[in-house]
């Protein structure tokens, strides 16, 4: 019954009476052991607050974003694009407040993402970028080749070369840099 109420909630866009169904839904199956119940009252969480955290981000409000993120990483932890949205949170928050500590924080979900094997590429994609962001070219260098070897699509592949070709010619490393530039094709 809550999880069809939260859906009911959904439809009218009444976000914080279908997170509060899908939550005891979520609550009540795993009391009663119905674990298939449970993730999908816990993905419909997720969702909502992907929602909330996309229009909190997209406002650069990243504290609030990160909060909501976080409570939606919380709810599905194998949620690639949750993740990646509160790591970028926490990155754009470090970013605007000078705040280190919440890009660390950025960084080791981003590494957690990248552990798991079947989201490697996307993974090391936006992590390949949020170091480039940051301008720490040796890790740029350290993981860049990586990063490359990963990609299935042409266009990503080639950005991974431009920034280990930008991170070399920040290091005045200049034949490694024409070597990663000359694998830009997109």
């Amino acid at each position: 019954c809550y999880f069809m109420l939260g859906g009911g909630a959904l439809k009218t866009k009444n976000y914080d009476e279908a997170l509060k169904n899908f939550e005891k839904s979520a609550e009540l199956a795993e009391l009663y052991g119905d674990m298939n119940q449970m993730a999908k009252s816990n993905g419909w969480v997720a969702k909502i607050y992907q929602i909330q955290g996309g229009d909190a981000f997209n406002n650069k409000d990243y504290a609030t974003a990160s909060e909501i993120f976080a409570k939606g990483y919380a709810a599905d932890p194998d949620n690639t694009g949750m993740a990646l949205n509160l790591a970028m949170s926490y990155c754009e928050m470090a970013m605007s407040s000078g705040d280190m500590s919440q890009y660390e924080k950025g960084m080791e979900i981003y590494e957690a993402v990248a552990a798991k094997t079947h989201q490697s590429a996307l993974a090391q994609n936006v992590r390949l970028q949020a170091y480039a962001n940051k301008k720490d070219y040796a890790k740029v260098i350290e993981l860049g080749q990586a990063a490359a070897d990963a990609q299935t699509d042409p266009a990503d592949k080639s950005l991974m070369y431009y920034l280990l070709g930008a991170a070399y010619n920040a290091k005045e490393m200049k034949p490694q840099a024409i070597a990663a530039f000359k694998q830009v094709t997109d």
